[in-house]
């Protein structure tokens, strides 16, 4: 590989993890209009993937696929549906751009499976790179108001950053032999299924974000009402309207404030 191809490369990683850490700018106003995690994530793939479709059909590529390739993105969509969704729920539990940040340990995970399952050693840099990661990762052991972080915030992270890693693995492994734009796409259309089977695959309900805040505004409200024909949430009305919110809800307003 030669140094242009390296640092196009380097390039790009960065653009991509700039762009990710982008993901609570859009995330958090929607959450305080009391649309789910779940929900967020199936439009945000639902778009995505009819944008590459646009821009495939500008290209003229073909949508067809090989069955091996059906099956590598299928498995990567469901990954990287899993990874996105306990990153996102992860910011329900603990401030969002540190839910983000302890995310890009997600290379101590790849180094680790490269190195458990494919006998791949890490040479020197790469060990150093990652001490140094997960350095910069423990001086988050806390929040910004200095309590410590939330266990179950933690675990969705992490579990978050492996999901990432198995699908950074699978794509370098899998070979599907598909254009980046084309994988990607097929990535995302999985990525929305999985988001909108989310309920089918529970047996219980998931409420997957707090309830609509009173006198909050309702540009989305009709949208996510129909969210319901998705199974992601059942949006109240009528007589659900009047249901007794969950028990976390009524602790939650039980408790003194602190200007208290």
């Amino acid at each position: 590989m030669g140094m242009n191809a390296r640092m196009t490369g380097a390039l790009c990683g960065i653009a991509a993890a700039v762009c990710y850490g982008t993901n609570p700018l859009g995330a958090l106003p929607l959450y305080a209009e009391g649309v789910n995690s779940a929900t967020v994530l199936f439009y945000r793939f639902s778009l995505a993937a009819l944008i590459l479709g646009l821009v495939m059909l500008a290209r003229g590529t073909s949508f067809a696929l090989t069955k091996k390739a059906f099956a590598v993105t299928a498995v990567l969509g469901v990954i990287f549906g899993f990874s996105a969704l306990t990153l996102f729920l992860s910011f329900h539990l603990m401030d969002a751009g540190i839910a983000s940040t302890i995310l890009f340990t997600y290379p101590v995970f790849v180094a680790l499976i490269m190195a458990v399952f494919f006998r791949e050693k890490p040479n020197a840099a790469t060990v150093i790179s990652l001490a140094l990661a997960l350095a910069g990762v423990g001086l988050l052991y806390r929040g910004g108001d200095g309590a410590a972080l939330n266990l179950n915030g933690m675990l969705l992270v992490l579990l978050s950053s492996l999901l990432y890693a198995g699908y950074i693995v699978i794509v370098n492994r899998a070979s599907p032999g598909l254009s980046a734009v084309k994988l990607t796409f097929f990535v995302l259309i999985f990525c929305s299924l999985t988001m909108a089977g989310c309920r089918s695959m529970t047996a219980a309900r998931l409420r997957f974000c707090r309830p609509r805040r009173p006198g909050s505004s309702r540009v989305f409200s009709p949208a996510c009402r129909r969210c319901s024909l998705w199974g992601l949430w059942p949006w109240p009305s009528g007589k659900s309207a009047r249901r007794r919110p969950p028990s976390w809800v009524r602790s939650n307003r039980s408790r003194p404030s602190s200007s208290a």
